[in-house]
Protein backbone atom coordinates (compact mmCIF):
# COMPACT_ATOMS: atom_id res chain seq x y z
CA UNK A 1 0.00 0.00 0.00
CA UNK A 2 1.21 3.48 -0.80
CA UNK A 3 0.08 7.07 -1.16
CA UNK A 4 0.07 9.42 -4.15
CA UNK A 5 -0.07 13.10 -3.29
CA UNK A 6 0.65 16.10 -5.47
CA UNK A 7 -0.56 19.47 -6.71
CA UNK A 8 -0.67 20.52 -10.34
CA UNK A 9 -2.55 22.45 -12.98
CA UNK A 10 -4.63 20.92 -15.74
CA UNK A 11 -5.72 22.26 -19.12
CA UNK A 12 -8.12 20.44 -21.45
CA UNK A 13 -8.56 20.56 -25.22
CA UNK A 14 -10.81 18.83 -27.74
CA UNK A 15 -8.79 17.15 -30.50
CA UNK A 16 -10.07 15.86 -33.83
CA UNK A 17 -8.82 12.39 -34.79
CA UNK A 18 -7.04 13.72 -37.89
CA UNK A 19 -5.03 16.09 -35.67
CA UNK A 20 -3.64 13.32 -33.50
CA UNK A 21 -0.75 12.14 -35.77
CA UNK A 22 0.71 15.64 -36.01
CA UNK A 23 0.23 16.25 -32.30
CA UNK A 24 1.94 13.01 -31.32
CA UNK A 25 4.78 13.66 -33.74
CA UNK A 26 5.35 17.12 -32.28
CA UNK A 27 5.02 15.96 -28.70
CA UNK A 28 7.35 13.04 -29.36
CA UNK A 29 10.29 15.42 -29.70
CA UNK A 30 9.98 16.21 -25.98
CA UNK A 31 8.03 13.32 -24.47
CA UNK A 32 7.90 9.54 -24.28
CA UNK A 33 4.98 7.23 -23.67
CA UNK A 34 4.56 7.02 -19.92
CA UNK A 35 5.62 3.39 -19.75
CA UNK A 36 2.23 2.11 -18.61
CA UNK A 37 1.82 -0.66 -21.18
CA UNK A 38 -0.54 -3.26 -19.74
CA UNK A 39 -0.75 -5.37 -22.88
CA UNK A 40 2.06 -6.26 -25.25
CA UNK A 41 2.00 -4.18 -28.40
CA UNK A 42 -0.57 -1.67 -27.10
CA UNK A 43 0.12 1.91 -26.10
CA UNK A 44 -3.35 2.68 -24.74
CA UNK A 45 -4.92 1.35 -21.58
CA UNK A 46 -8.37 1.30 -20.00
CA UNK A 47 -9.22 3.42 -16.97
CA UNK A 48 -12.25 2.56 -14.83
CA UNK A 49 -13.43 5.07 -12.22
CA UNK A 50 -16.26 4.90 -9.70
CA UNK A 51 -17.51 8.35 -8.68
CA UNK A 52 -19.27 9.15 -5.41
CA UNK A 53 -21.79 11.91 -4.82
CA UNK A 54 -24.36 13.04 -2.27
CA UNK A 55 -28.11 12.40 -2.52
CA UNK A 56 -28.61 16.00 -3.66
CA UNK A 57 -25.74 15.79 -6.21
CA UNK A 58 -23.63 18.36 -4.39
CA UNK A 59 -20.37 17.36 -6.09
CA UNK A 60 -21.97 17.46 -9.53
CA UNK A 61 -23.64 20.80 -8.90
CA UNK A 62 -20.43 22.38 -7.59
CA UNK A 63 -18.65 21.48 -10.82
CA UNK A 64 -21.58 22.55 -13.00
CA UNK A 65 -21.71 25.91 -11.22
CA UNK A 66 -17.94 26.36 -11.61
CA UNK A 67 -17.47 26.93 -7.89
CA UNK A 68 -13.95 28.13 -7.09
CA UNK A 69 -13.35 25.32 -4.59
CA UNK A 70 -14.75 21.87 -5.24
CA UNK A 71 -14.01 18.22 -4.58
CA UNK A 72 -14.40 14.82 -6.23
CA UNK A 73 -14.42 11.46 -4.50
CA UNK A 74 -13.53 8.49 -6.67
CA UNK A 75 -11.97 5.04 -6.82
CA UNK A 76 -9.91 4.15 -9.89
CA UNK A 77 -8.37 1.02 -11.36
CA UNK A 78 -6.82 -0.24 -14.61
CA UNK A 79 -8.58 -3.42 -15.77
CA UNK A 80 -6.12 -4.14 -18.62
CA UNK A 81 -3.29 -4.58 -16.15
CA UNK A 82 -2.82 -7.85 -14.26
CA UNK A 83 -2.78 -7.28 -10.48
CA UNK A 84 -3.61 -3.60 -10.93
CA UNK A 85 -4.27 -1.79 -7.64
CA UNK A 86 -7.19 0.46 -6.78
CA UNK A 87 -6.67 4.14 -6.05
CA UNK A 88 -8.94 5.74 -3.46
CA UNK A 89 -8.72 9.43 -4.38
CA UNK A 90 -9.78 12.82 -3.11
CA UNK A 91 -9.35 15.36 -5.89
CA UNK A 92 -9.73 19.00 -4.90
CA UNK A 93 -9.81 21.97 -7.22
CA UNK A 94 -9.09 25.46 -5.90
CA UNK A 95 -9.58 27.83 -8.82
CA UNK A 96 -7.18 26.39 -11.43
CA UNK A 97 -5.02 24.37 -9.06
CA UNK A 98 -5.55 20.63 -8.55
CA UNK A 99 -4.71 19.03 -5.20
CA UNK A 100 -4.92 15.25 -5.19
CA UNK A 101 -4.29 12.63 -2.54
CA UNK A 102 -4.86 8.94 -3.14
CA UNK A 103 -4.29 5.70 -1.29
CA UNK A 104 -3.06 2.89 -3.55
CA UNK A 105 -4.39 -0.41 -2.21
CA UNK A 106 -4.76 -3.98 -3.54
CA UNK A 107 -7.78 -4.23 -5.81
CA UNK A 108 -9.45 -6.81 -3.58
CA UNK A 109 -9.28 -4.59 -0.50
CA UNK A 110 -10.64 -1.19 -1.48
CA UNK A 111 -14.24 -2.00 -0.49
CA UNK A 112 -13.05 -3.18 2.92
CA UNK A 113 -11.02 0.00 3.35
CA UNK A 114 -14.05 2.22 2.79
CA UNK A 115 -16.73 0.13 4.49
CA UNK A 116 -14.95 -0.93 7.70
CA UNK A 117 -15.01 1.22 10.82
CA UNK A 118 -11.25 1.16 11.37
CA UNK A 119 -8.49 0.99 8.73
CA UNK A 120 -6.38 -2.14 8.55
CA UNK A 121 -3.50 -2.20 11.01
CA UNK A 122 -1.05 -3.13 8.26
CA UNK A 123 -1.46 0.23 6.56
CA UNK A 124 1.18 2.91 6.77
CA UNK A 125 0.23 6.06 8.64
CA UNK A 126 0.17 8.03 5.36
CA UNK A 127 -2.17 5.49 3.75
CA UNK A 128 -4.46 5.59 6.78
CA UNK A 129 -4.61 9.38 6.63
CA UNK A 130 -5.46 9.33 2.92
CA UNK A 131 -8.27 6.80 3.40
CA UNK A 132 -9.57 8.58 6.49
CA UNK A 133 -9.71 11.84 4.53
CA UNK A 134 -11.85 10.15 1.87
CA UNK A 135 -14.13 8.58 4.50
CA UNK A 136 -14.48 11.86 6.42
CA UNK A 137 -15.59 13.73 3.29
CA UNK A 138 -17.81 10.84 2.26
CA UNK A 139 -19.61 10.90 5.60
CA UNK A 140 -19.81 14.69 5.62
CA UNK A 141 -21.55 14.63 2.23
CA UNK A 142 -23.41 11.36 2.80
CA UNK A 143 -21.82 10.35 -0.51
CA UNK A 144 -22.24 6.95 -2.11
CA UNK A 145 -21.39 5.35 -5.48
CA UNK A 146 -23.19 7.09 -8.32
CA UNK A 147 -21.47 6.59 -11.66
CA UNK A 148 -18.90 4.40 -13.44
CA UNK A 149 -16.74 6.03 -16.10
CA UNK A 150 -14.55 4.07 -18.55
CA UNK A 151 -12.19 5.36 -21.24
CA UNK A 152 -9.06 4.50 -23.20
CA UNK A 153 -5.95 6.53 -22.39
CA UNK A 154 -2.71 7.17 -24.22
CA UNK A 155 -0.26 9.10 -22.05
CA UNK A 156 3.04 10.89 -22.50
CA UNK A 157 5.54 12.20 -19.95
CA UNK A 158 8.09 14.90 -20.68
CA UNK A 159 11.75 13.86 -20.92
CA UNK A 160 13.03 17.40 -20.32
CA UNK A 161 10.69 18.95 -17.72
CA UNK A 162 10.33 18.25 -14.03
CA UNK A 163 6.69 17.25 -14.42
CA UNK A 164 4.67 17.55 -17.60
CA UNK A 165 2.16 14.91 -18.63
CA UNK A 166 -0.07 14.85 -21.71
CA UNK A 167 -2.92 12.37 -22.02
CA UNK A 168 -5.34 11.57 -24.83
CA UNK A 169 -8.63 10.01 -23.74
CA UNK A 170 -11.09 8.39 -26.15
CA UNK A 171 -14.12 6.08 -26.09
CA UNK A 172 -15.38 7.83 -22.96
CA UNK A 173 -18.42 5.98 -21.67
CA UNK A 174 -20.47 5.61 -18.52
CA UNK A 175 -23.20 3.78 -16.69
CA UNK A 176 -24.94 4.44 -13.36
CA UNK A 177 -23.55 2.40 -10.48
CA UNK A 178 -24.83 2.41 -6.89
CA UNK A 179 -22.79 -0.50 -5.56
CA UNK A 180 -19.24 -0.69 -4.25
CA UNK A 181 -17.90 -2.40 -7.36
CA UNK A 182 -15.42 -1.37 -10.05
CA UNK A 183 -17.25 -3.01 -12.92
CA UNK A 184 -20.39 -2.62 -14.95
CA UNK A 185 -22.65 -4.42 -17.33
CA UNK A 186 -20.56 -4.88 -20.48
CA UNK A 187 -23.63 -4.39 -22.70
CA UNK A 188 -24.80 -1.17 -21.03
CA UNK A 189 -21.97 1.32 -21.52
CA UNK A 190 -23.17 4.58 -23.03
CA UNK A 191 -20.78 6.94 -24.83
CA UNK A 192 -20.31 10.55 -23.82
CA UNK A 193 -17.50 11.67 -26.15
CA UNK A 194 -19.81 13.18 -28.74
CA UNK A 195 -19.43 16.62 -30.33
CA UNK A 196 -21.87 18.27 -27.96
CA UNK A 197 -20.10 16.95 -24.86
CA UNK A 198 -16.47 17.56 -25.81
CA UNK A 199 -16.96 20.56 -28.04
CA UNK A 200 -15.58 19.72 -31.47
CA UNK A 201 -16.27 17.14 -34.15
CA UNK A 202 -14.14 14.40 -32.71
CA UNK A 203 -13.87 12.09 -29.79
CA UNK A 204 -10.43 12.83 -28.31
CA UNK A 205 -9.86 14.76 -25.12
CA UNK A 206 -6.33 16.04 -24.55
CA UNK A 207 -5.28 16.96 -21.02
CA UNK A 208 -2.11 18.88 -20.27
CA UNK A 209 -0.85 18.51 -16.68
CA UNK A 210 2.01 20.49 -15.16
CA UNK A 211 3.25 21.88 -11.84
CA UNK A 212 3.48 25.64 -12.28
CA UNK A 213 3.17 26.76 -15.91
CA UNK A 214 3.03 24.96 -19.26
CA UNK A 215 6.43 24.78 -21.00
CA UNK A 216 6.97 26.95 -24.05
CA UNK A 217 7.28 23.96 -26.39
CA UNK A 218 3.75 22.70 -25.65
CA UNK A 219 2.35 26.24 -25.77
CA UNK A 220 3.82 26.59 -29.26
CA UNK A 221 2.31 23.27 -30.37
CA UNK A 222 -1.13 24.20 -29.02
CA UNK A 223 -0.98 27.59 -30.72
CA UNK A 224 0.12 26.14 -34.06
CA UNK A 225 -2.74 23.62 -33.95
CA UNK A 226 -5.32 26.27 -33.10
CA UNK A 227 -6.47 24.30 -30.05
CA UNK A 228 -8.75 26.15 -27.63
CA UNK A 229 -8.78 25.45 -23.92
CA UNK A 230 -12.13 24.36 -22.52
CA UNK A 231 -13.75 22.89 -19.47
CA UNK A 232 -14.86 19.28 -19.52
CA UNK A 233 -15.72 16.82 -16.76
CA UNK A 234 -16.24 13.16 -17.61
CA UNK A 235 -18.36 12.71 -14.49
CA UNK A 236 -20.55 15.77 -15.09
CA UNK A 237 -21.04 14.87 -18.74
CA UNK A 238 -22.24 11.41 -17.71
CA UNK A 239 -24.66 12.80 -15.14
CA UNK A 240 -26.04 15.30 -17.67
CA UNK A 241 -26.65 12.47 -20.15
CA UNK A 242 -28.59 10.58 -17.51
CA UNK A 243 -30.55 13.61 -16.47
CA UNK A 244 -31.56 14.89 -19.89
CA UNK A 245 -31.18 12.00 -22.31
CA UNK A 246 -32.36 9.26 -19.97
CA UNK A 247 -34.91 10.93 -17.68
CA UNK A 248 -35.95 7.57 -16.28
CA UNK A 249 -32.33 7.01 -15.18
CA UNK A 250 -32.09 10.16 -13.08
CA UNK A 251 -33.08 7.89 -10.21
CA UNK A 252 -29.78 6.00 -10.18
CA UNK A 253 -30.99 3.29 -7.87
CA UNK A 254 -33.57 2.42 -10.50
CA UNK A 255 -31.03 2.89 -13.28
CA UNK A 256 -28.42 0.63 -11.74
CA UNK A 257 -31.01 -2.06 -11.16
CA UNK A 258 -32.22 -1.77 -14.76
CA UNK A 259 -28.68 -2.14 -16.08
CA UNK A 260 -27.87 -5.34 -14.22
CA UNK A 261 -27.86 -8.61 -16.12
Amino acid sequence: MSVEQFSRYEMKYAVRPEQLPYLESAIGRYCALDGFHPLAGKSTYTVDTLYFDSPDWRIFRAAENQEAARTKLRVRTYPDTPNAPAKIEVKRRVKDKILKIGAVVPLGQWQQQLLRTEPLLSQSSATRRAIEEFITLQRLLDASPRMMIRYQRRAYSSRIDDYVRITFDSRIRFQPQTRYVLSGNAMRWQFTDDEESIGLRGDLLMELKFKERPPLWIADIIRSMGLVRQGYSKYCSAVRHCRYDWPRFWDLAQAAEALRV
